[in-house]
């Protein structure tokens, strides 16, 4: 039997290990998750991704991290937001990422959190996409950590809001739209301009714009729809003086309904875009 010398045991080793790394996320990226709209689902299916990205660039142990928490998330065991301690971040962005941290666990637990789990979510999987990329400290990264860092804190626009002080502006600052269309009606104009000529005469500082459908078609296909009505008047808006930092949107498909009706029903009045605002 040949023994084997210190190097070489110390090189078998190595690739042994890192042999075995990357099993588990191999294993848990050809897995199918759940489709549903809860917390967990989207949480799971975040961490998935985020396994899938680290595991195509290579990096298997990483890739097994985030699909350990997908697992888990899945079996209905979700994982706190990672500490910053443990993630070899660089010195000078340690308290930003702790406070970060601070945000995301107070957003989770806020109202808005529980009326859209999946926004929730993202924002948690955000939060660790940018925690991953600021470990990393390569040039390169910079990219990647500006735009994970960017995406928290439009996520966090939203579990931020503060509903109770949310203003339903008149009837007259809502515009409606055509049968499965996201285009502006030709009314829609002169009704978004008198609510900037408000906007600014108030100096509103706060939008949000939600998107509305009627009853006809499936949900997935309506919160898409109803996010486009609403980016549309966001982009009208911004086209037109006020801010794009101070605008955030969101599509809410057919469950909030101006006219109540039965499935499949096509009502012009519930083809919407209604804006919230806050002084």
């Amino acid at each position: 039997m040949r023994v084997l010398t210190g190097l070489s045991a110390i090189g078998l080793s190595a690739a042994l290990l890192a042999g075995c790394a990357g099993v588990t996320s191999s294993n848990f990226n050809t897995q199918k998750l759940p489709a549903d709209k809860t917390f967990n689902a989207c949480l799971a299916q975040g961490f998935q991704d985020l396994s899938r990205t680290t595991y195509n660039e290579g990096n298997y142990t990483q890739a097994d991290v985030f699909a350990t928490k997908g697992r888990a998330t899945a079996a209905g065991n979700p994982p706190a937001p990672s500490e910053v301690v443990q993630m070899n971040a660089p010195a000078d962005k340690v308290g930003e990422l702790q406070q970060a941290r601070t945000r995301l666990i107070a957003g989770l637990n806020r109202p808005t959190a529980k009326a859209a789990p999946c926004d929730a979510a993202r924002c948690q999987i955000l939060y660790e996409c940018w925690l991953h990329e600021q470990q990393q400290a390569f040039d390169f990264q910079a990219k990647q950590v500006a735009s994970c860092k960017a995406g928290f804190e439009e996520c966090m626009k939203r579990l931020e809001w503060e509903e109770k002080a949310a203003v339903t502006p008149p009837a007259s600052f809502q515009v409606f739209f055509d049968f499965d269309k996201y285009n502006l009606r030709p009314e829609a104009p002169d009704v978004l301009k008198q609510f900037i000529a408000f906007a600014k005469k108030e100096n509103i500082k706060k939008l949000r714009v939600v998107g509305h459908t009627d009853t006809v078609g499936s949900k997935a296909y309506n919160l898409g729809l109803s996010q486009r009505r609403a980016e549309t008047v966001k982009r009208f808006l911004v086209d037109n003086g006020l801010k794009d930092a101070e605008i955030t949107t969101q599509g809410v498909a057919f469950t909030d309904l101006l006219v109540p009706t039965p499935p499949g029903v096509p009502e012009l009045k519930n083809r919407r875009a209604q804006i919230l605002f806050q002084k």
